[in-house]
């Protein structure tokens, strides 16, 4: 990093140079965070575990591929103000009970410290 002061005497172009080679080590910074969080995920035995002072939950996400038609006809949507909604709790809820409805799961690891 850059000194703050360093950067008033900066002109733009070298600004830019700067911005541009700091996205780019935040995009292979996110990519490692992104990889570590997966083997976490892979290593973490049952769905949650206890590790320090943090607990890692897996969490599974549901994404579905319900357009709000297909949701009303299923009966899996709400009002919020002023307009309807999928209702996705509705959605899992009529899955899990047997109804085909197009999706995917993605697992995903919640980090929390614990006190």
């Amino acid at each position: 990093m850059k000194n703050p002061a360093d950067l008033l005497k900066m002109g733009k172009e070298e600004l830019i140079e700067l911005n541009d080679q700091t996205e780019a080590e935040l995009e292979e910074l996110e990519a490692q965070r992104v990889a570590i969080r997966e083997e976490i995920l892979h290593k973490i035995a049952g769905d949650a575990e206890i590790i320090g002072n943090r607990s890692f939950t897996k969490v599974k996400i549901y994404n579905f591929d319900v357009d709000l038609n297909k949701a009303k006809e299923l009966g899996a949507t709400k009002v919020i103000p002023a307009k309807e909604a999928i209702d996705n709790n509705k959605l899992k809820r009529l899955l899990k009970a047997g109804a085909k409805i197009k999706h995917e799961i993605v697992e995903r690891l919640m980090i929390r410290e614990v006190k």
